[in-house]
C-alpha cells in the first residue's frame, strides 16, 4: 500500500520515524519505512541506526553523499508500494491523523502536496530568526491559497505519489546541492497535466539552519535556478526568474549588477543580523541570479 521515504542527512529522526509508525499501525495498512542516510555525521548515523529494528523499518547508510535528487531516486528504487509518500527527515508531525489524510484521497493518477508549517513563535537563537522568518512568511501557505496556483505552489518536502507516476518523471540529478529540485519536478508534473491536490496536512520544519548555512544553501539554490534558466527548462512559475526576466527586457540588468556590487555586502550584514529584511533577501537573491547569468 504505502512507502515512505525519507533522505536523512545530519538530523535525529527517531522520535519522527516511530510516530510515523504508529499511525500507519494503527490504520491496519501494509507499509513499510525506508530511510536513506546520505553520509551524515557519525553520531547521527549511530542514533538513526536503531530504527532497523524495528518493524517495516529499512535503514540504509550510503558511502557518500548523492544530493537531494539521486537520494529521492534512490529511495523510490527500492520502495515496493503502490504509493510513496516523500518527507523530509528535519520535520515534525502535527496531526494525529498524518497518514490517514493521505490514503483518504489516494487515486493512482494524483499528487497530494500536503504543506509546511513552522513553530508560531520564533527561536530564541537569533542566529537561526532569518530562516524561521522566511519560512512563515514565505512557505506557510494553506491549501486554499495554494491551489490558486498548484504547480507553484508545490514543495518536496512532504508529498504523496504514485509510484507507477513517480517512475515515469522522477528527479533530475543533473541538479547538484541544495535548490529547486521541487521547481523543476512541479515543472514536469504541469507539462505532463498532472493534478496536484493540495490539501491542508502539514510537517512542520524544525531543522532550522543558522543564516549563514542558510545563506550558502541559498547561493546554490540561485545557481540551480540560473542553470535551469540556461537551458529553459522551467517557465514564469518561478518569481525570482520572471522578475529577472522582466529586468533584462527592460535592459535595467547592467544598471542593477553595479548597484548590487556596491549594495552586496550590507545585504548580508543585514541578513545575519538579529533583525533581517525579507525584502532585502529578495534583492539579495536577484543579485546573485543576475551575476550568475551575466558570467554565463
Amino acid at each position: 500500500m504505502l512507502s515512505i521515504l525519507i533522505p536523512v542527512f545530519d538530523f535525529d529522526v527517531r522520535d519522527f520515524v516511530k510516530e510515523l509508525h504508529r499511525q500507519c499501525t494503527n490504520a491496519s495498512i501494509d507499509f513499510e519505512i525506508i530511510l536513506l542516510d546520505d553520509h551524515s555525521q557519525q553520531n547521527f548515523v549511530s542514533l538513526n541506526r536503531s530504527l532497523s529494528d524495528e518493524p517495516n523499518v529499512i535503514f540504509r547508510e550510503l558511502p557518500a553523499n548523492v544530493g537531494r535528487s539521486a537520494i529521492r531516486n534512490q529511495l523510490a528504487s527500492i520502495a515496493r508500494h503502490k504509493y510513496l509518500l516523500f518527507l523530509d527527515c528535519d520535520s515534525e508531525i502535527e496531526s494525529s491523523e498524518f497518514i490517514t489524510s493521505y490514503l483518504k484521497y489516494a487515486s493512482p493518477n494524483q499528487v497530494i502536496y500536503g504543506g509546511r508549517s513552522y513553530h508560531e513563535h520564533p527561536p530564541a537563537d537569533k542566529k537561526l530568526y532569518l530562516r524561521w522568518l522566511y519560512g512563515m512568511k514565505r512557505e506557510v501557505t494553506d491549501a486554499a491559497s495554494r491551489r490558486k496556483n498548484r504547480y507553484k505552489s508545490f514543495m518536496t518536502n512532504n508529498f504523496f505519489i504514485p509510484a507507477e507516476l513517480f517512475n515515469k518523471i522522477r528527479f533530475n540529478e543533473a541538479l547538484s546541492g541544495y535548490g529547486h529540485e521541487d521547481t523543476l519536478f512541479g515543472t514536469e508534473l504541469k507539462k505532463r497535466h498532472v493534478d496536484i491536490l493540495h490539501i491542508d496536512n502539514p510537517l512542520c520544519h524544525i531543522g532550522l539552519e543558522p543564516s549563514e548555512e542558510f545563506l550558502q544553501k541559498t547561493e546554490q539554490g540561485v545557481k540551480n535556478l540560473a542553470y535551469l534558466m540556461k537551458l529553459k527548462l522551467i517557465d514564469n512559475d518561478v518569481k525570482l526568474a520572471e522578475t529577472y526576466e522582466t529586468m533584462r527586457k527592460l535592459h535595467l540588468a547592467g544598471s542593477f549588477m553595479k548597484l548590487f556590487d556596491r549594495m552586496e555586502a550590507g545585504l548580508i550584514k543585514n541578513l545575519k543580523s538579529s533583525s533581517p529584511s525579507l525584502r532585502k533577501f529578495d534583492i539579495y537573491k536577484l543579485g546573485l541570479l543576475a551575476r550568475e547569468l551575466r558570467e554565463a
